[in-house]
């Protein structure tokens, strides 16, 4: 049970927010949305760190659900911008900013 409740915890406030995070970014500037939702983000690690209870990490897990779908709306919309200053296509951009996250998302649990 508490599986689906983490599960659904990191899916469904995403999900639900996104329409919205997509208009943030679109009113703001990216990059700065992406730092924002960044330091927010290590600052909730930081706390579910500390407070390890079920309600915690629930909370923790919902607010990282919607800072994910921030950070990865924002970094999606700065890829073409990044891409032309490198000098590089938008679809090896792309590729580029995958293989990042891939990496990441292997990598980190391992480091961890």
């Amino acid at each position: 049970m508490e599986v689906t409740r983490l599960l659904i915890a990191l899916l469904v406030p995403g999900a639900l927010a996104a329409p919205y995070v997509g208009k943030l970014v679109d009113e703001h500037d990216a990059a700065h949305v992406l730092v924002f939702a960044s330091l927010l983000q290590a600052v909730t690690v930081s706390y579910l760190f500390v407070f390890t209870t079920e309600e915690a990490s629930l909370a923790g897990a919902a607010l990282l659900s919607v800072l994910f779908a921030v950070s990865g709306i924002a970094t999606f919309a700065l890829i073409p911008i990044v891409g032309g200053l490198s000098k590089l296509s938008p679809a090896r951009a792309n590729a580029m900013v995958e293989l990042a996250l891939g990496g990441g998302a292997v990598c980190g649990p391992i480091v961890a």
